[in-house]
């Protein structure tokens, strides 16, 4: 039964409750009607033996009655602690399990935002590396073209008959 009444929710053991508190009342009103027809009619000698006997019988019957609630009683109380008992500790692991996931979220977020730094900043390393290299060999290529020119002009204001050489020398 222990079993049967911790795979129980809270709902079904409200109901289990309910539906023996209906038993017991049941009970009541079965123990009132058999005390009505006790009283009502009289007790015949020759089945109780004696008014001494009849009186232990009801008796009997009573507390066995008495026990009989006392017993639903504790037994509702015994469903609602342990109901209890497990829905503190349903919600203490369901709060163990938000942190720990909280904890791992925080934990794999600070992880990728690092690694999205590490990225960054070797994507501005190369394309800084790519620049300087463009650079120079922009730069070259224009150095080139300058010498390659100069000489160009030197080879035209030598070749020209009657050049002034001072003309070439201020174009320089």
């Amino acid at each position: 039964m222990d079993m049967e009444l911790k795979r129980m929710n809270k709902n079904e053991l409200i109901n289990k409750v309910k539906a023996l508190t209906k038993e017991i009342e049941d009970l009541k009103e079965q123990l009132e009607a058999a005390e009505g027809k006790l009283n009502s009619r009289a007790i015949e000698l020759q089945e109780a033996g004696s008014i001494a006997e009849a009186s232990l019988k009801l008796n009997g019957v009573f507390d066995a009655v008495q026990g009989a609630a006392e017993q639903y009683l504790e037994n509702i109380k015994n469903l609602s602690g342990q109901q209890d008992r497990i829905c503190e500790q349903r919600e203490k692991e369901s709060r163990e399990k938000a942190i720990r996931l909280m904890e791992e979220t925080a934990d794999k977020c600070s992880r990728l935002e690092k690694e999205t730094k590490e990225k960054c900043e070797k994507m501005v390393l190369l394309a800084k590396e790519e620049t300087e290299t463009y650079w120079e060999l922009l730069s070259k290529k224009m150095e080139n073209f300058y010498n390659e020119h100069i000489g160009l002009k030197e080879l035209i204001n030598f070749s020209l008959p009657g050049a002034d050489a001072g003309n070439g020398d201020k174009n320089e």
